[in-house]
């Protein structure tokens, strides 16, 4: 019960982490509350907004309605040397089967792979797309100029079981390019400190939140369960944007 009140594996046995919590002093654990409460009061009153909150120290995405929980869920943040940002901003957006546009960072780490492996662009599903949106088609000496930065292209995967999008991604309007969506990594989960991620954060229960933000809008049943089976790409714009924040909570009450 210990651990678990101290986001600690729950395992019952006494190693480093558990004891360092252990002998963590009480003046310490007070200042603690103070920070979390001086946070609290930077916010001013929430209460009665329906909102999702994401708390970065917690690994947990939480939506409120009123002055109740209406549901929570684990979620991946962003790892320590790409943390995710605090904000606050409005899911406003949702897509299903999305396409998964590989970032500047990581394009730089894959362009060498491109350039020396022709059949890494088919076997991974990848589309080169000049700044129009148009397909390219990739020459024996593209991928080496693209490499040297003489082309100007990016590159996107394609939706399936291989994109690291998973199956839905939601759209928030921000200054960081980051967005929730779905995972087909979902053995992370289990882990207690769940830092993995390049900075977006990702759902244990992406459809969840779908299906709450759809009913919310007043969607059917059977116009949920069709979107959910159509497998294509689709944008869905809500007509009810939803609050959402993004935290670090070191204390709360449950």
């Amino acid at each position: 019960r210990f651990q678990r009140r101290h986001g600690l594996t729950a395992d019952g046995t006494l190693g480093p982490q558990s004891l360092q919590a252990l002998n963590t002093p009480v003046e310490q654990r007070i200042d603690q509350i103070v920070r979390n409460m001086e946070r609290w009061r930077w916010e001013g009153n929430r209460s009665g907004h329906t909102e999702v909150r994401i708390n970065l120290a917690a690994f947990s995405l939480e939506v409120t309605g009123g002055e109740q929980s209406l549901f929570s869920m684990p979620v991946i943040i962003g790892r320590q040397e790409r943390a995710t940002p605090l904000f606050s901003s409005q899911i406003e957006s949702l897509i299903f089967s999305p396409y998964w546009y590989v970032p500047p960072t990581l394009l730089r780490e894959t362009l060498p792979r491109i350039a020396a492996d022709p059949s890494y662009l088919h076997r991974n599903h990848y589309e080169v797309l000049d700044p129009a949106g148009n397909f390219l088609e990739i020459g024996p000496n593209f991928s080496r100029r693209w490499q040297q930065g003489e082309v100007e292209a990016s590159l996107r995967q394609q939706p399936g079981p291989w994109n690291p999008m998973g199956e839905i991604k939601f759209l928030l309007p921000n200054s960081w390019s980051i967005y929730l969506h779905d995972t087909p990594k979902k053995r992370l989960f289990s882990r207690t400190q769940r830092a993995f991620s390049s900075g977006c954060i990702r759902l244990s229960q992406p459809y969840k939140l779908a299906r709450w933000l759809l009913e919310r809008d007043s969607w059917g049943q059977s116009q949920i369960e069709e979107l959910f089976d159509s497998g294509r790409s689709r944008m869905i714009e809500l007509e009810s944007s939803l609050s959402l924040s993004i935290g670090y909570w070191t204390a709360w009450v449950d």
